[in-house]
């Protein structure tokens, strides 16, 4: 596995936008990177409450690092450094993120709906909604398009989400030796 332990300035060497809105709020203090799953990540003191935390980001399809996980108000340094370090070492792992798919409050403000897995329920509401398609990640559309593919009686693959030599989603049908090969 090749987590690290990194310095702020190989960090900083990465491509992502820092946000304006944590300047002097939060003190970056560990940094740590994973190259082969392209995730890095970050643990930070919270100069007002005095606990910690963590952001977690994944290269995109842009070359551009982007946040993909957040946690909060943890007590100690080492809990914040423990739980970031199980994560990537989780994704390097499974070569998975999970992300939401989508996220509204568009039925009660007070109560969102967030959708983690692709379901038939998902499916009935972006066929209502074509739409939406457009609102979710590139990886959530290829695990869309992998499950109706399933649905159809294909076996699926879905390969990991970068370098994977441009194919997303590698499907045949059952009992056949022809292999289908789809880019999302």
């Amino acid at each position: 596995m090749a987590l690290r332990r990194i310095s702020e300035i190989e960090f900083e060497g990465y491509n992502f936008t820092k946000s304006p809105t944590l300047i002097g709020l939060v003190e970056e203090k560990f940094w740590f990177a994973d190259d082969e799953a392209n995730i890095i990540s970050t643990v930070l003191l919270d100069l007002i409450d005095k606990d910690w935390s963590y952001m977690l980001m994944a290269l995109e399809e842009d070359g551009i690092y982007r946040p993909e996980e957040f946690a909060v108000s943890l007590a100690t340094a080492e809990e914040a450094t423990a739980k970031v370090q199980d994560k990537m070492k989780e994704i390097a792992k499974t070569g998975k993120i999970n992300k939401d798919i989508y996220n509204s409050t568009l039925f009660d403000k007070k109560s969102p709906i967030i959708i983690n897995s692709i379901d038939e329920e998902v499916k009935r509401f972006f066929k209502k909604y074509p739409h939406k398609l457009y609102d979710i990640s590139p990886r959530k559309f290829e695990e869309l398009i992998a499950s109706i593919l399933e649905d159809l009686g294909f076996s699926v693959e879905l390969t990991q989400a970068t370098r994977d030599g441009g194919r997303d989603i590698i499907a045949h049908i059952k009992k056949c030796r022809n292999r289908f090969f789809s880019v999302c």
